[in-house]
């Protein structure tokens, strides 16, 4: 075990191996590992110095306590472990864990994912490894070396005095209230997730965050985050790592309204607009009122469709995503609107305004990826998303619903039931955090000219030009339409 000049831990592990021999062995256990999530691997040995042994194994969770008592120490990176130690009221004197409320004596990290946690007593050290997928696997690599609980003492000691150390030199100021998800019936559960995003450690005490609801107790105390960590508060029985946070109006995080978060007398304002977090097939967190994008983040397949990176605030995002297609992002820049319909479509004798869409022409000069725009319209933002993640220089980008739009076209299926003629329309830019303005806004004056025929005049701006397009509508049956332009 090791710790660093502001907290930073880790842990390395050495064996002697002359002929190569061990390294082939624990490839070939980590390839089992990798390849059987749900299974358990009997114990192999493996020399550790001149007259000790080591020996690794997969044990299912479940059992990874089964011969703990009162006599070991724990350090967890587990939030599963955590429960587990609790439900068995293992003595907290002999626990720390990295997600501790007690920001003094938990080891900090600048990510919520560990990897692994430390148990000792005397004679053994044991090393439980977690995978990243910590949906799909049911089991951890075990390591037991020989040592002794003074491993884990001498280390909760150090760290407590580094703690302290940083605890008075640090300057008061907030974390930042980097990422949330409020989206309802997810997997991963709604969580916060909050950063520190300077040089320096930041100290605050007795943090709040305050709703359209009320004021609700995030963290007790004198707390601080040592430059780059990330830390979660996550809803009760999630699977994130990170600390559950009971009494919190998760609710709220969908609801247009400031998020003001607060330590004594300084606080920061966050604005919040509505939000489904649910945009057509996949679920978006929100980043500084910007829906996330969507990149390889989770290992699981279950997860492809969660658009976020919880735990880990200053993740490489940007090239996360070129480097799954190996194609430059689209530049806002070069979009116009070809045509929308944001009235509908009369269709059986009724008006259905669910059948709306719009078209957007790309002018670019390059083929690009449009996977991080968004377009947002009456505060309502729908996250672009094509599978094939190429645009073409000329081609026409579609967004709305595939059960009324026919033909082979380059669809974003999204739901365009919130936006009107009458709002701005924005094409925004979700790593730069960038926002263009396509339209000012549209003035529909519908006419029924006869009872069978409906005549449009649609007037909108674009690049300082007034436009207008006159549409006949002429009913012949309810299920036949021509349009005459």
């Amino acid at each position: 075990m090791f710790s660093g000049t502001v907290s930073v831990f880790g842990i390395s592990v050495c064996f002697p191996d002359q002929n190569g021999n061990t390294e082939l062995e624990l490839q070939n256990i980590l390839n089992f590992w990798s390849t059987h999530p749900n299974s358990g691997l009997e114990p192999e040995f493996l020399d550790y110095s001149l007259y000790d042994q080591a020996s690794i194994s997969i044990q299912l969770n479940k059992n990874l306590l089964e011969d703990i008592n009162k006599d070991w120490f724990v350090l967890s990176g587990s939030k599963e472990l955590d429960r587990m130690l609790k439900k068995e009221k293992f003595p907290e004197t002999n626990w720390i864990s990295v997600f501790s409320e007690n920001s003094i004596l938990r080891p900090h990290s600048t990510n919520s994912f560990i990897g692994f946690s430390v148990l000792a007593t005397k004679g053994k050290v044991r090393i439980l490894f977690s995978s990243r997928d910590f949906v799909s696997f049911t089991s951890s690599l075990v390591l037991e070396i020989p040592g002794n609980e003074s491993v884990l003492t001498d280390f909760f000691s150090q760290i407590q005095k580094q703690n302290l150390n940083i605890i008075n030199l640090c300057k008061n100021d907030l974390p930042v209230l980097s990422e949330v998800f409020g989206g309802t019936e997810s997997f991963v559960g709604r969580f916060l997730e909050f950063s520190n995003s300077k040089k320096e450690p930041v100290c605050f005490q007795d943090l709040e965050l305050e709703t359209i609801s009320g004021s609700y107790s995030i963290f007790s105390g004198t707390q601080f985050l040592i430059p780059g960590e990330t830390i979660l508060k996550t809803e009760s029985g999630s699977v994130l790592p990170g600390s559950e946070l009971s009494y919190f109006s998760w609710l709220d995080l969908k609801k247009k309204g400031n998020l003001t978060l607060k330590s004594k007398e300084i606080l920061q304002i966050y604005k919040n607009s509505e939000k489904n977090f649910l945009e057509g097939e996949r679920y978006y967190s929100s980043q500084n009122d910007f829906y996330s994008t969507c990149s390889d983040f989770f290992v699981s397949n279950s997860l492809k469709r969660f658009c976020m990176n919880p735990g880990f605030s200053f993740f490489n995002e940007t090239g996360d995503l070129n480097s799954e297609s190996n194609l430059s992002f689209c530049n806002l820049d070069n979009f116009q609107i070809e045509e929308a319909n944001l009235t509908g479509l009369f269709l059986d004798g009724k008006l259905n305004s669910k059948h709306k869409f719009i078209d957007l022409e790309y002018f670019g000069n390059n083929i690009c990826n449009p996977n991080y725009l968004s377009l947002e319209s009456g505060e309502k933002e729908i996250p672009i998303w094509l599978d094939t993640k190429i645009l073409k220089p000329g081609e026409i980008l579609t967004l709305g619903k595939r059960d009324f739009i026919k033909g082979e076209i380059l669809l974003s299926q999204v739901d365009l039931k919130d936006f009107e003629y009458k709002n701005t329309i924005f094409l925004k830019d979700r790593i730069s955090k960038k926002i263009k303005i396509l339209s000012n806004g549209f003035l529909e004056t519908p006419i029924l000219k006869e009872p069978m025929v409906l005549f449009f005049q649609f007037y909108f701006e674009t690049e300082s030009k007034f436009h207008i397009l006159e549409l006949l509508l002429i009913l012949f049956s309810p299920k036949y339409l021509i349009f005459i332009l």
